[in-house]
């Protein structure tokens, strides 16, 4: 068999397509989200959206909601502290035996807002 390597632009365009599907699907992200979830670098997340927004197909906001729960919000919310995200727990709820904490987040700086589709 005949394997094709793939370079290096059309992983870049693979990523790009990928990346903005997901956006399209959630609505508004981070891009720690986008990193945590797609399995990319918080780096590579960054400049694709960069790359969004500058054609006009996203914009950025300043904050955005999270709802977690156990291990994974707490690592999801040490990576988006790393990444210069703050939060504060707003409530926490039952959804059938399950507890989940409702975060605010919102940005430390100016440099890595949430995103979302440009209307």
């Amino acid at each position: 068999m005949d394997k094709k390597k793939i370079t290096n632009m059309e992983v870049k365009k693979k990523n790009r397509n990928e990346v903005f599907r997901y956006i399209c699907k959630q609505g508004t992200v981070s891009n720690p989200d986008i990193s945590y979830n797609m399995k990319i670098s918080l780096p590579t997340a960054t400049q694709i959206t960069k790359e969004l927004m500058a054609e006009g197909l996203l914009e950025e906001k300043g904050h955005f909601w999270f709802l977690g729960s156990g291990n994974a919000r707490d690592e999801i919310m040490e990576k988006w502290e790393m990444a210069g995200i703050e939060s504060e727990e707003k409530a926490t709820i039952m959804i059938e035996r399950y507890w989940f904490n409702i975060y605010y987040c919102r940005l430390k700086t100016e440099n890595s807002n949430s995103i979302k589709i440009s209307e």
